[in-house]
């Protein structure tokens, strides 16, 4: 994918408030948790106290003027700090899941069984669970656990590695990463080059790094990309996005991703 790296363009919506003016931008999604991050300073002039309140919905665009702009965050204003600037704290909507609590004992379920039952519980209607074959547990007690504190409670009892996050056009995910539509069957859906469009790279221990790049809003931890840097590999290497911060600050935006090779 071809785009212009300059002339950024970023739109913050919280509620019917527009951000005008933005000193920084912070947007993190881990692989390790199920909730997104982001957090946004603008200036504190010309911006009313009731204009930004807790559990506004806030939803952050970001590309570049001609190539488009693509959703990397939905969620909920959880904290306000005002002052000089205003520092706006926010969590995707994976966070209304911590609200719904269940004691319910399942006998002979699924995972996919109870994981659904959850979700129907809580209102949400666009989910996609894994129909790998799980064995049935004879007996699973929820005693007052919330859908994040019963999905970990599902992983170690049936000992998942799957993938729990929910898009930010809505879609709920729990899955291996091999079945995640993110993985793509494993297929790269982009190239970073040391020297051409890749700014820093930093391998670090089993197989794992980060690195430095341009703002790529259409990124996503569970996808493949390839990188090239005849530094370290003598060949192209294949690895998996596990975590992805978007960085926009002093009217420049980059990315750090951090990564594992793929199969390792």
């Amino acid at each position: 994918m071809m785009m212009q790296f300059d002339h950024i363009q970023i739109d913050v919506f919280i509620d019917s408030f527009r951000v005008n003016k933005l000193y920084r931008l912070d947007v993190v999604s881990s692989s390790e948790t199920p909730i997104d991050l982001a957090n946004i300073e603008i200036p504190a002039e010309f911006v009313n106290v009731d204009a930004i309140l807790k559990d506004m919905p806030v939803k952050i665009y970001m590309g570049y003027y001609g190539s488009g702009t693509w959703l990397c965050f939905s969620g909920l204003v959880k904290d306000v700090s005002w002052g000089r600037t205003i520092t706006i704290y926010c969590k995707d909507l994976m966070e209304v899941l911590r609200k719904e609590k269940t004691v319910k004992a399942f006998v002979d379920a699924t995972p996919a069984v109870i994981m659904k039952y959850l979700l129907n519980q809580a209102g949400a209607d666009d989910f996609i669970i894994s129909n790998s074959k799980q064995p049935l547990k004879h007996y699973f007690v929820l005693s007052n656990q919330n859908i994040l504190q019963a999905q970990r409670l599902m992983q170690s009892a049936w000992g998942l590695q799957w993938l729990f996050y929910r898009e930010p056009e809505g879609q709920i995910v729990w899955q291996p990463l091999e079945e995640t539509e993110r993985f793509n069957s494993g297929e790269p859906v982009l190239t970073l080059e040391y020297g051409v469009n890749l700014l820093e790279l930093v391998p670090t221990e089993n197989s794992q790094g980060y690195l430095r790049t341009f703002m790529l809003p259409f990124l996503r931890h569970g996808q493949v990309i390839t990188i090239i840097d005849r530094r370290y590999w003598a060949s192209d290497v294949d690895v998996v996005i596990t975590k992805i911060n978007y960085i926009y600050k002093n009217d420049s935006a980059e990315m750090m991703v951090t990564w594992r090779i793929l199969n390792s």
